[in-house]
């Protein structure tokens, strides 16, 4: 959002910063043909470095890569324990 100049930089407090993590996830709903889950996949991740700047995404965005809900349990563990989610019942 600073990058694109819709908030400034002064506007952000960082209250907790995470390891690196994957970029932004891409998830299908459940139930999703599996034979098109895996498609999608492969699109995706087809998608290197030199062919992210040819078509239109985010600033620093280099393509895909997989990942599993193991690499975003740091950031839902913090995320539940500020309170911006709740927790599973």
């Amino acid at each position: 959002m600073i990058n694109r100049g819709l908030i400034k930089e002064s506007q952000v407090r960082i209250v907790w910063q995470s390891d690196e993590v994957p970029q932004d996830p891409i998830s299908v709903r459940v139930g999703l043909d599996p034979a098109l889950t895996k498609r999608l996949q492969e699109a995706l991740v087809g998608i290197d470095a030199a062919r992210a700047k040819s078509i239109p995404m985010p600033t620093n965005y280099t393509g895909f890569v997989l990942a599993t809900d193991g690499d975003y349990k740091r950031v839902l563990d913090a995320s539940v324990t500020v309170g911006r989610i709740p927790t599973k019942p």
